[in-house]
């Protein structure tokens, strides 16, 4: 329920974190990209490329790292295994290139340097730009891109056993399965169409007029349920279209699919529904489409989409950022959508569905983007974005924030 802040932090419900983790001008600030809890209240967070650890209540957890924070390395992904180590998806940068590679941290933040993680059919881990891990399976899923890596022809999706081997049995013992191309080389927007639940992998492909989707198990094999041999085309619905942003799998395995659509002078956040069989949920929203608008009555207006998570309930909560053209600047948003694809109206300070604390009367202090969100295990919302502060020469700078909401 985001109907009350909780005191988080000090001095106030907002607990900035501190300069040498994001702070930065209006046009290099990275902000939180992932924010993920433990089940002892502790959380972290990777605020541009600095990893952080926080206590439940909301204060730096002086035990990880350095005073908090690892700077051993430049961190772009992570996640959390059950020991509380970490595995992390470190960089360099290079003349012409970015390289990226797995490394394991124990819990207080410090390398494992006789920990190695194996690389795929002779190729170099160095490329892996993500990994997951999966708790049915207790094993990592890692993501393997192209063009910078030339062992594959498209990115292809591996599975690591807890030890750093390759697990060669996944995939029909090829150990990966193939993944779209990548498009205009964003790695990261391509990675978004790909989603690993508790019983399925699903991959998402637009095309010109519709969704290829595959849909795999745990193991890496096609489901023969799902389509043919596990293989589903559908066309776009008349009501959904634009640029698909996410493909996110809920508890039942139906799928879902984010997209931002341009109409005009406004940008529209839509969620198409498809069925566990792939067939589309036309009694989700309005004929299987979720439709969110900002302001039908301003000349223009966008709605921007920066991250998603189901509750058990299967709600869906989708985050990101707002803005109108009548002045109204960038104001962060959190909404939840019901499982019939309507807004939750038992949601938001104005039980309207909505979490803005622009709208919700906190106009002095408020996050212009909420860009990474977990849910905890007693089912509290830690959000992270920028805030934006104007200093006495007018110069602006976004500082990364976190809160938590009831």
């Amino acid at each position: 329920d985001a109907n009350n802040y909780i005191g988080f932090g000090v001095p106030s419900s907002f607990y900035p974190i501190s300069n040498s983790c994001g702070e930065a001008t209006n046009t290099a600030a990275k902000g939180i990209t992932k924010i993920k809890t433990r089940p002892d209240g502790k959380f972290y967070i990777l605020n541009g490329n600095i990893l952080a650890r926080y206590l439940s209540s909301g204060l730096i957890d002086t035990t990880f790292g350095e005073n908090g924070y690892f700077k051993d390395l430049l961190v772009s992904e992570f996640d959390l295994l059950p020991d509380h180590s970490i595995i992390i998806c470190a960089f360099r940068k290079l003349p012409v290139t970015v390289e990226t590679y797995l490394v394991r941290l124990d819990e207080n933040g410090t390398v494992i340097n006789n920990f190695e993680f194996k690389n795929l059919n002779n190729s170099s881990s160095e490329h892996t730009v993500k990994v997951v891990y999966s708790e049915p399976t207790n094993k990592i899923y890692a993501y393997y891109p192209t063009p910078y890596s030339t062992e594959f022809t498209t990115p292809v999706l591996c599975r690591y056993n807890l030890d750093g081997t390759i697990d060669q049995t996944f995939g029909n013992n090829s150990a990966y399965i193939p993944l779209p191309p990548v498009v205009d080389y964003n790695t990261n927007i391509q990675l978004q169409k790909t989603d690993i639940s508790k019983n399925k992998i699903i991959i998402a492909e637009p095309g010109n007029t519709g969704i290829t989707f595959k849909m795999y198990d745990l193991s890496g094999v096609a489901d023969p349920n799902f389509g043919s041999n596990g293989i589903s085309e559908v066309a776009f619905s008349p009501e959904f279209g634009g640029t698909l942003v996410k493909t996110i799998l809920d508890s039942n395995d139906n799928i879902y699919l984010i997209a931002h659509q341009y109409e005009g002078f406004f940008t529209k956040l839509k969620v198409e529904k498809h069925r566990s069989d792939g067939t589309l949920a036309t009694d989700y929203g309005v004929n299987g489409v979720f439709t969110y608008v900002y302001s039908n009555y301003r000349s223009s207006s966008r709605v921007d989409y920066a991250d998603s998570r189901f509750q058990t309930d299967n709600k869906l909560l989708i985050s990101g950022k707002r803005s109108t053209d009548n002045g109204v600047a960038d104001n962060g948003y959190l909404i939840r959508i019901s499982p019939e694809g309507s807004l939750d109206t038992t949601f938001g300070a104005q039980k309207n569905g909505i979490f803005c604390d622009l709208a919700d009367n906190n106009p002095s202090d408020y996050l212009e983007s909420i860009t990474a969100f977990d849910i905890t295990t007693d089912n509290k919302i830690i959000l992270g974005g920028l805030n934006k502060v104007i200093t006495a020469g007018n110069t602006a700078y976004y500082y990364g924030k976190i809160k938590k909401l009831d």
